[in-house]
């Protein structure tokens, strides 16, 4: 089993800096939501890393298992507790902190079934990934802020967000394909990617609570295998 252990430090040791951001918008008074939300993109975001840039299955696991062992080293230290303060830091206001969860865990077995059967393709992999973590993301980065025209389908939504859901998803699946996918970009693709984009867009409009994270990368990346 040949491990290229260079990436694998690289990939276990990535992710804390990005949880350090986290730890400095709480400090620094950021709003709870931003902070739920940043770390939603950044656990999805590092997911799609891991799937796409891992050049084996071992790498993966291993890569996982590290990472998973660090993370309760840190943990069980009393002062920092990493495990719990992520936990709570992503939970939504009036969700039970087990429902966050329940949640986190039904989303990354998701996203592990989704690598497997997309493993010859992990470009659409990541596009899947990225249309939650940058899609539903930049959505409520956008919408809650400056969401001004609203509307109601199962949760409340603004034209704006949804717009911004639209455009998060486009620059994921654009992302995805130019860092590994060597083909060139036909004309064709490009139309594709904009109407996959915009049933992503639509998805997120009418999920209920967080099945989007798992219907949007499943769609998505169903939809790019067939026609790509």
């Amino acid at each position: 089993m040949d491990i290229n252990w260079i990436k694998v430090i690289i990939m276990v040791t990535f992710p804390y800096s990005l949880i350090y951001i986290a730890y400095w918008m709480r400090n620094s008074g950021k709003p709870a939501w931003s902070i739920r939300k940043f770390i939603h993109t950044l656990g999805l975001t590092i997911l799609g890393v891991y799937g796409s840039f891992l050049d084996t299955i071992e790498e993966i696991f291993i890569v996982l298992l590290l990472f998973s062992i660090t993370l309760l080293i840190f943990t069980l230290i009393p002062q920092i507790r990493l495990f719990f303060s992520l936990i709570e830091m992503g939970t939504r206001e009036g969700e039970k902190e087990i429902e966050s969860m329940i949640n986190t865990s039904l989303t990354f077995l998701s996203m592990l079934v989704l690598l497997l059967v997309m493993i010859d393709s992990k470009w659409i992999f990541l596009a899947g990934v990225l249309s939650v973590a940058f899609g539903d993301g930049l959505g409520e980065f956008i919408g809650k802020p400056y969401g001004k025209h609203k509307y109601k389908v199962f949760a409340p939504k603004s034209l704006e967000g949804s717009f911004a859901v639209f455009i998060g998803t486009l620059s994921g699946i654009f992302l995805s394909h130019l860092f590994l996918n060597s083909d060139s970009l036909p004309l064709n693709y490009v139309a594709i990617f904009i109407v996959v984009s915009f049933i992503a867009m639509i998805i997120e409009a009418i999920s209920i609570s967080f099945l989007d994270n798992v219907s949007m990368p499943w769609i998505v990346s169903g939809i790019l295998w067939y026609f790509i």
